[in-house]
C-alpha cells in the first residue's frame, strides 16, 4: 500500500490494483475523497457488513438487502481520536431468535474491530528523509528517555 500527496490536503491511496483518494473537508465542496477518519470508520462498518453477510449466507438466510449504517463521535481533547462508533445492521427481514445471537457474534468477530481491541497493534513510524540513517519515533522516544 502506498500513499502519495497530490495537492492541498489530498492523497492517493494505492492498494493492489485499486486507487482511492483521501482528503480533508474544506467546506468548499472541492473534495477528492473521504477523510482518513471516515475511511477508518468505513473499514469497521465494511468489515461488520462482510461478517454479517457471510453469517447469513452460511445460514441460508437472504442477505440481498443487508445494510450497515454507521455514526461516530470524536473523543474530546487531544490526541484526536475516534471516541465511539455505532453500527446499525439492517437485515432483509426479521431474524429468528435462534440466529440473532450468532449474527451478533459473527459481526463481533470482525478483523478490523479485533484490531482496535487490546492487545492493540504495534505501529511504527520510520522517517526516510534521504539522510544516511532512517530514524523512527521509537528511536526518538528512547533517546528522550535516556537523556533525562
Amino acid at each position: 500500500m502506498t500513499i502519495r500527496h497530490l495537492d492541498g490536503d489530498a492523497f492517493s491511496v494505492d492498494i493492489r490494483q485499486h486507487r482511492l483518494f483521501v482528503d480533508q473537508r474544506t467546506g468548499t465542496g472541492a473534495e477528492r475523497g473521504p477523510t482518513p477518519v471516515e475511511l477508518f470508520v468505513a473499514s469497521l462498518a465494511g468489515c461488520a457488513a462482510y461478517y454479517a453477510h457471510r453469517y447469513l449466507l452460511e445460514q441460508g438466510w437472504p442477505d440481498e438487502k443487508l445494510t450497515v449504517e454507521c455514526d461516530w463521535l470524536m473523543r474530546a481533547g487531544t490526541p484526536h481520536a475516534v471516541g465511539s462508533v455505532r453500527l446499525r445492521v439492517t437485515t432483509p427481514g426479521p431474524i429468528p431468535a435462534t440466529l440473532r445471537h450468532g449474527l451478533l457474534s459473527a459481526i463481533d468477530a470482525c478483523t478490523v474491530q479485533n484490531s482496535i481491541r487490546p492487545p492493540l497493534p504495534a505501529v511504527s513510524v520510520e522517517l526516510a528523509d534521504g539522510t544516511a540513517d532512517p530514524i523512527s519515533v521509537q528511536d526518538i522516544l528512547h533517546h528522550q528517555a535516556n537523556a533525562v
